[in-house]
């Protein structure tokens, strides 16, 4: 995988290309989108959002970017990259 940060930061900007696998019956929100996961874990790793509950549990939503990983045409795993940089965040 490539280096978390890397891969957020390509996902941030990405305009959703994944977004495919995500059935159509199944309720998109925005906020859950890898896209957005990734920006708000760049925001924690920058510092420029504090590690509270509210994005603790924001960035524990997964299920839609597990659903798009797979369908991601550069191949990262941003499920990973976002624990990745959580994880890291509360480490320290």
């Amino acid at each position: 995988m490539a280096e978390p940060i890397a891969a957020l930061r390509f996902c941030a900007w990405c305009p959703n290309l994944c977004r495919s696998a995500w059935p159509e019956s199944g309720a998109q929100r925005e906020a859950a989108t890898p896209s957005a996961l990734s920006a708000l874990a760049l925001m924690l790793a920058e510092k420029r959002v504090r590690p509270d509950a509210s994005v603790s549990a924001a960035l524990g939503d997964t299920a839609m970017a597990e659903a798009c990983r797979p369908a991601c045409p550069y191949g990262y795993d941003i499920p990973a990259a976002v624990a990745a940089v959580a994880g890291a965040d509360h480490a320290g």
